[in-house]
C-alpha cells in the first residue's frame, strides 16, 4: 500500500503552490466522475492558468482518497471492497503540451462495462504536471538546466454496476452542542456520495456532504445549543456535481441511531 499525503482540497492544492511561481497553474473539471453502464465514458477538462507551458501525463491507479483523522489522503493500490477500475479502464491522450491560456479534453472509457461485476469501481486519474523553471543569469547553469518540479492532481472516478445502497457504519469521535465529529465507514461493495442529516425527531439540526471510499471523517455542523441523548443520522444522495440519472443508481443507507 502506498500512501501519499495531499491538502483536503486535491484540485485547489497545485493551483495554490503553482501560481505562487507566477508560472504554471493547472487546473481539471470536473473534480470527479461517476459513470453508469448507461453511459459508461466521458472527459476531463485540463486547464492551463498560468504563464508557461506545461508538460501533463496521464495515469490511471487503483485506490482511493480517504482520511482516518483531520488530515486527507491518497491511498494507491487498496480500496477496500471497491473494485479496480484502472485495469478496464482506456483514455487518450495520455501525454499533452498545454500552452498558457488553452484546455485540452482527455476522454476515458470503461471497456466491456456489461461485465464488470455488481457493485462500485474505483480508479484514480493522475495529472502530472511537469513545468520547467527559467534559468535566470545569476544561476549556475548546470543547476538551472537540471531544476524541475511536478505537481500532480488526483481526481477519482467511479463506475457503478447496477444499483445498491452503501452499507455505512458510523463511529461518533465527539459531540458538542456545535458540531458532530463521526467516522464513516463502508462496508460492502457500494461508494457512498450524498449528505449525512443529523435529526433530533423530525428537527434537522445539520447536514453535510461527503463521498466515502473506504472511511472518511466528517464534521457535521449542528444548530442548537443542547444534544439530546440520542440522535438519528439520516441519508441523502444530494451530492454537489452528482446527476440525476447517476444518483438513481446510488441508494442512501437506512437511518442509522446514535447516542453522542
Amino acid at each position: 500500500m502506498a500512501m501519499i499525503r495531499i491538502f483536503p482540497v486535491l484540485l485547489i492544492a497545485l493551483s495554490t503552490a503553482s501560481t505562487a511561481r507566477g508560472q504554471a497553474a493547472l487546473s481539471v473539471t470536473p473534480a470527479y466522475a461517476v459513470v453508469t453502464q448507461e453511459t459508461p465514458y466521458g472527459a476531463f477538462t485540463l486547464s492551463n492558468e498560468g504563464t508557461e507551458p506545461v508538460e501533463i501525463t496521464i495515469s490511471a491507479r487503483y485506490g482511493v482518497i480517504a482520511s482516518s483523522d483531520s488530515t486527507t489522503h491518497v491511498v494507491l493500490g487498496e480500496g477496500g471492497r471497491l473494485g479496480n477500475l484502472a485495469d478496464r479502464l482506456t483514455f487518450f491522450p495520455d501525454r499533452c503540451i498545454l500552452t498558457p491560456g488553452n484546455e485540452r479534453i482527455v476522454r476515458y472509457l470503461v471497456d466491456d462495462a456489461s461485465t464488470v461485476p455488481h457493485g462500485g469501481h474505483i480508479a484514480l486519474m493522475h495529472f502530472a504536471m511537469q513545468e520547467r523553471a527559467v534559468a535566470r543569469q545569476d544561476q549556475v547553469p548546470a543547476v538551472a538546466t537540471a531544476l524541475s518540479i511536478v505537481y500532480n492532481l488526483v481526481t477519482p472516478l467511479i463506475y457503478l454496476s447496477g444499483q445498491g445502497a452503501p452499507d455505512l457504519d458510523v463511529q461518533v469521535l465527539a459531540a458538542r452542542p456545535g458540531a458532530l465529529d463521526v467516522m464513516l465507514r463502508i462496508r460492502g461493495v457500494w461508494p457512498f456520495l450524498g449528505g449525512v442529516i443529523v435529526k433530533d425527531g423530525s428537527k434537522q439540526l445539520g447536514r453535510a456532504e461527503v463521498a466515502v471510499y473506504t472511511e472518511r471523517r466528517l464534521v457535521i455542523p449542528l444548530s442548537g445549543n443542547v444534544l439530546p441523548e440520542r440522535l438519528e443520522l439520516h441519508f441523502d444522495t444530494r451530492y454537489t456535481g452528482l446527476s440525476h440519472n447517476v444518483r438513481q443508481y446510488l441508494m442512501a443507507p437506512e437511518p442509522i441511531s446514535i447516542a453522542p
